[in-house]
């Protein structure tokens, strides 16, 4: 390789292709080492290629055209795989895709003023947009990828940015395009190529683009039976600046010249680390492939389990039992037999095959205990017993691998189960399928990762406003790390009628001191409601008129009786006030005449002012119960029973008689 400097790969970043950049002697050791490497990594999966091509088959019920004795028999796939992967897809696409969204966010730390909250927002709203509405064919890859790898084991996503179209673009890739190392220990690391195929005019349109690099490719004859060009897409490392440490490119070859038609830079400016020196210490790949494994194998390996792999010799066997069962039947009620030389037909010959219509009789030269005697039926059993028993075992074994039960299929043998026990049955029949679906969520994530840093590097300012028309939006919201994407599905729930009970259960907490609002969404979420914000966010009622009428005519009566209260209060106090003068002039009338009014005319001073004082106190009661119910009394704003002084003897004149001062004095309470 050609000594090349740190400015010299800095410079690889930017360009389209870095095959112009390379001498021929270059790109053929590239174009070398490429499918050299590719074809020690499909040697390593062999193995795997036959075991993949078995169980597609048997998916597909492939029929083998089987014959015996040079006659057809009977060549019956059952559907075990094909079923186990159909209902496995059937109930988990419902559960990653609701409606339009497929992502949330989720704010990372404090977010007391929602700033975190809303840019979350903003983001999740406009990459549901772009991945629903944008990315055609998304939804569509996304439903054949989950039935795919429920039969394969693995399928990937690819994700990028299309400068042809200007977006981004995920799209599925199978497992048999990609080759994988069999015995690879990670799958992000791993070199990986990808088998393309592309027409002439397809090839000559990334020429044309400068794209690809020109090749002396010739066009397939037309009487050619696969009229494309393969070529081999392989990340992996390479040494292009002869430093001793593999850079990390995409290298394009075709695969019959091993011609190379592209090489560009699997890695960008913040993924390079330097050291004191300006040399490279480590460079950060850019991933490109996201794996969605069905199940862990067995071995380690890097190509999963899927029902292909678990259920093929259960299927082999299944459709051996049937066949058998069949040709059985057949043989019995088709007959056969052996024809003595001492029958002779009339029509036909000595020899030969003796074949009846329904209802058709024969005419022979021979009687009917000689007739007897030359025909000897070949002894047939009918199907047996055994094998029918044998047959209904092995369904049972494949149903319950493929966790299949009666109840996750829709149908019941046994009546009268209640609710809960049904669904405690589901949830226990969907173990399996739970570690399947966060296997897929985990997978999902990292998809939508990738997405949000291509959103980060390559989305137009424009393009973002126009989907969201927020002033507040900004593609700075991409290069924020203060919030998380993740798939707006759950990693336990699977089925609709366990996200309704869980639905349910909290619609029953409402008014309990939790978030209605959230409650509400959610039960309209689990009954997969569209436009739920329509619903949350709808206009208040109109209030209807003659209960508007009836509540002013009540406000009306009730300040009416305000107004009474308070005039009521008025002549109330106005009263005690006059009552309190009154007692207070009696008091002293009696302090001033004490030393000289004696006898019952004192008794009687006494008396009436007694009476006046429980007066006070009946308006202080009438002032309370106007006021609402408050005690009006001693310290309270009135003037309590006050205790009048006894009479001194000694001031006192002799009975009859006026105390001195008194005699002429207006008295209240009528004294005088």
């Amino acid at each position: 390789m050609k000594k090349r400097s740190l400015k010299d790969i800095l410079s690889f970043i930017k360009m389209d292709n870095i095959a112009d950049e390379l001498d021929k002697d270059e790109l053929i050791t590239i174009g070398n080492t490429v499918y050299e490497d590719y074809q020690t990594d499909k040697e390593s999966r062999k193995d795997w290629e036959t075991t993949y091509e078995d169980a597609m088959n048997l998916a597909k019920q492939v029929a083998d055209n089987r014959e015996y004795a040079g006659e057809k028999v009977s060549d019956v796939k059952y559907p075990t795989i094909a079923s186990a992967a159909i209902q496995y897809a059937a109930r988990a696409y419902p559960a990653i895709i609701k409606g339009d969204e497929v992502l949330k966010h989720k704010v990372i730390g404090a977010d007391p003023q929602g700033i975190k909250a809303a840019r979350g927002m903003r983001v999740s709203t406009h990459m549901n947009y772009q991945i629903m509405e944008q990315m055609d064919g998304w939804e569509d890859g996304m439903d054949q990828l989950l039935v795919y790898h429920a039969l394969v084991g693995n399928c990937f996503k690819k994700t990028y940015y299309c400068q042809e179209k200007g977006q981004n673009v995920s799209e599925i890739v199978l497992a048999e395009d990609l080759v994988v190392n069999y015995y690879a220990k990670n799958f992000d690391d791993a070199p990986k190529t990808q088998i393309l195929k592309y027409s002439h005019n397809q090839y000559r349109e990334n020429v044309l683009m400068g794209i690809w690099r020109d090749i002396d490719l010739q066009k397939p004859d037309d009487n050619e039976e696969d009229k494309t060009h393969t070529f081999f897409e392989q990340h992996r490392l390479l040494d292009l600046d002869d430093d001793g440490y593999e850079e990390p490119y995409i290298v394009t070859i075709e695969e019959d010249s091993r011609d190379v038609v592209r090489v560009v830079a699997r890695f960008d400016k913040d993924g390079i680390q330097i050291n004191t020196k300006n040399e490279i210490v480590k460079i950060i790949p850019e991933k490109y492939y996201t794996e969605f494994p069905f199940m862990p194998s067995f071995d380690g390996s890097i190509y999963r389990m899927g029902f292909g792999i678990l259920l093929s010799p259960l299927n082999h066997s299944i459709n051996t039992l049937f066949n058998q069962l069949i040709d059985a039947g057949s043989l019995a009620t088709r007959q056969g037999g052996f024809l003595g030389r001492g029958i002779r037909l009339l029509r036909g010959g000595e020899s030969g095959t003796i074949t009846f219509k329904r209802g058709e009789w024969k005419h022979v030269q021979s009687s009917g205990d000689d007739l007897r005697k030359n025909i000897f039926p070949l002894p047939v059993n009918e199907p047996s017993s055994v094998l029918f028993q044998l047959l209904g075992m092995l369904l049972a074994m494949s149903k319950e691998l493929a966790s299949q039960s009666e109840l996750l299929s829709g149908s019941q043998n046994q009546s009268n189960i209640p609710a809960t026990s049904t669904l405690a049955l589901i949830e226990q029949g969907l173990q399996v399928y739970f570690g399947v679906h966060k296997r897929v969520y985990r997978s999902m994530r990292k998809e939508f990762n990738k997405l949000h840093k291509l959103n980060a590097k390559y989305l137009k300012a424009e393009e973002y406003q126009r989907v969201l028309d927020d002033p507040a939006a900004s593609v700075e919201d991409y290069r924020m790390s203060d919030y998380d994407i993740r798939p707006v599905s759950t990693t336990s729930t699977v089925t609709t009628t366990q996200k309704y009970m869980k639905a349910q259960a909290m619609v029953e907490q409402r008014g309990k001191g939790m978030n209605d609002m959230k409650i509400n969404k959610f039960f309209l979420e689990a009954l997969e409601i569209p436009d739920i914000e329509e619903f949350l966010n709808a206009p208040p009622t109109p209030p209807d008129p003659v209960l508007e009428l009836e509540k002013v005519r009540v406000e009306l009566e009730g300040k009416r009786l305000e107004l009474e209260i308070i005039k009521a209060k008025e002549i109330a106090a106005e009263k005690r006030e006059k009552g309190i003068l009154m007692r207070a002039q009696a008091i002293k009338a009696i302090a001033e005449a004490e030393a000289q009014e004696v006898g019952t005319q004192f008794e009687n001073y006494m008396n009436q002012i007694n009476g006046m004082a429980q007066t006070i106190e009946a308006m202080d009661k009438v002032i309370a119960q106007l006021s609402g119910g408050e005690n009006v009394g001693p310290g309270q704003g009135g003037m309590g029973a006050m205790e009048v002084p006894p009479p001194n003897p000694q001031s006192m004149g002799q009975p009859g008689e006026i105390p001195a001062g008194v005699e002429g004095q207006n008295v209240p309470g009528g004294m005088s």
